[in-house]
């Protein structure tokens, strides 16, 4: 318990020295609050203690609150590009393959290593782009990392040698 004491009163300093939210944000804050019961988010609303924080609050009246606006449609609209842009990058080699068999004089082996290679991309940088991630920030990351990415398909498309295709298909699903 007197452990407890330093942590709490940090955080009420931490909490007088924020500035003031808009009662929009604050009501949006309890609620969440009393959403998640006093227990379970302790520093989220505070004052809920002893203001009947026990009853709850559901969480329809919680997103009520918070409201639904351009934002949120803007952040749906970039994860299902995100989303379709991933699903094309690893799905578009099935189309591929038959046209690069007669192109490329490809072998059922050499067709799988095609098929395997962006797998293997990002299981070699899975743990790279989450430590930048939450170094550099996840915005900046993904926009440039797209935009490598778009560029790298591109010249993908237009290479007419196997090594190249190879190596670029790596360097795509490593981005």
């Amino acid at each position: 318990m007197a452990a407890e004491q330093p942590k709490r009163a940090r955080s009420a300093a931490r909490a007088a020295a924020a500035p003031p939210m808009s009662p929009r944000a604050l009501g949006a804050q309890e609620a969440f609050g009393r959403a998640l019961g006093p227990g379970l988010a302790p520093g989220l609303a505070p004052g809920l203690a002893g203001k009947g924080g026990d009853e709850g609050t559901d969480i329809e009246e919680a997103l009520a609150l918070t409201g639904y606006g351009a934002f949120n449609v803007a952040l749906l609209l970039s994860g299902v590009l995100s989303a379709l842009s991933h699903q094309g990058n690893t799905a578009m080699l099935s189309y591929l393959l038959p046209a690069a068999e007669c192109d490329l004089g490809l072998t059922p082996a050499t067709k799988g290593v095609l098929a395997a290679t962006p797998y293997a991309g990002m299981l070699c940088s899975a743990l790279t782009w989450g430590f930048l991630s939450d170094t550099v920030g996840r915005r900046r990351l993904l926009v440039t990392l797209y935009l490598l990415d778009g560029a790298v398909n591109l010249a993908s498309s237009l290479t007419q040698a196997f090594w190249l295709l190879l190596l670029l298909r790596f360097v795509g699903g490593f981005m």
